[in-house]
């Protein structure tokens, strides 16, 4: 079927069948302008059609450039049952004015991260990579290897100790052991369903790169050094050091002390002093506070003192007898108490001395008597 100006070049057109057979597949119809060679359109039996191609041999099948004034997928056109392609296959793309271009496949997949031990791109989600420059985490200007501009988050196994980082200078090999420092986390109570968490520092130290802990970190604030359940706020297993330290007074200050768990506790430094005992009594019991000072017995009748259990080794004090009344020095039931010449003031105003060699053995010095 022709239409268009009788005799006048580039001013018709043609519709034609064209038999290729009884059945055939690719009888067509096809439409062109002026004898064309090859077609316009051509619209296969079998349902493809070609643009510029008499034979398509797809759905669509476009011999020559095309362009696309508008979007290619939606309600505009759509492409269904397709077939799977390859790496090495060809891609369309559409410029900013809207032509259609041809891309190989190869040339845009360009992955920047490498497998482990190879120089090949990472192309499966379950390769260990590895990257040559900086990465950026939130940010478009790493200023480190890895740098992130908000909090990272580490997990791993649920209700275990957990290594979650480690950190390695790799050193020369054959000569010198890696350096390591590696964090796990825990929790430091198995009886409760709380949040009870523990964070462990571990290095290694030796030809091993198998760390040990050597600091830990508890929610409750408790801080151990070689130990991995600090009771205390700072728990440390092992000898301590301390390089600069304040002067102090022992008059004013307190004392650190040590129980016998290893406790440390503060101490008031008993400050030797005058104890005056005045008045008509007849017993008295040594005291701590008695430490290093002065007891004076200022009494009428004669007085007794007890030396209890409850002293330490190396307690000392004088005792003083300022009154008529004599000083008998006694030891309480467990204690042993020992002296060269008695264990009473000899006269008025003798003065007499109390040594405690341990809680249990105690000396009497100075100037006493047994009359």
């Amino acid at each position: 079927m022709n239409f268009g100006t009788v005799m006048s070049r580039g001013n018709n057109a043609e519709w034609r069948f064209v038999y290729q057979g009884d059945n055939a597949p690719n009888n067509r119809v096809e439409f062109g302008f002026n004898d064309y060679v090859p077609p316009v359109l051509s619209y296969l039996v079998n349902g493809r059609v070609g643009i510029g191609e008499g034979n398509p041999s797809a759905k669509l099948h476009v011999m020559g450039t095309g362009k696309f004034a508008d979007t290619l997928f939606g309600t505009r056109a759509q492409f269904t049952s397709l077939t799977s392609g390859a790496n090495t296959d060809s891609i369309v793309t559409v410029d900013g004015s809207g032509n259609l271009k041809r891309r190989t496949l190869t040339n845009i997949v360009s992955e920047p991260w490498y497998k482990v031990g190879t120089t090949s791109g990472a192309t499966n989600n379950t390769d260990s990579i590895y990257i040559k420059g900086s990465v950026g985490i939130g940010t478009a200007t790493p200023q480190s290897t890895l740098h992130a501009q908000s909090a990272l988050l580490a997990t791993k196994t649920v209700n275990a100790d957990a290594n979650l980082l480690t950190l390695s200078r790799p050193t020369t090999s054959g000569v010198k052991w890696d350096n390591i420092a590696q964090f796990n986390l825990g929790s430091y109570s198995a009886t409760t369903a709380n949040a009870t968490s523990r964070l462990d520092l571990g290095l290694n130290d030796g030809g091993t790169t198998a760390t040990t802990n050597v600091m830990t970190w508890q929610a409750n604030g408790n801080v151990g050094i070689g130990t991995t359940a600090p009771t205390k706020a700072l728990d440390v297993n092992g000898e301590l050091r301390i390089r600069t330290v304040t002067a102090g007074s022992i008059y004013t200050d307190s004392l650190l002390v040590a129980d016998a768990t290893g406790v440390v506790k503060k101490a008031k430094y008993i400050t030797p002093g005058v104890n005056n005992l005045d008045g008509a009594f007849s017993a008295y019991t040594i005291a701590l506070s008695d430490m290093g000072g002065i007891i004076i017995v200022n009494s009428s009748i004669d007085v007794t003192i007890t030396v209890p259990t409850t002293l330490p080794a190396g307690f000392t004090t004088q005792i003083i007898q300022k009154g008529t009344g004599k000083v008998t020095m006694i030891n309480a039931v467990g204690l042993t108490l020992s002296s060269a010449n008695g264990y009473k003031t000899r006269v008025q105003f003798s003065a007499i001395g109390l040594v405690m060699a341990s809680s249990t053995e105690g000396y009497i010095t100075g100037d006493s008597s047994n009359l």
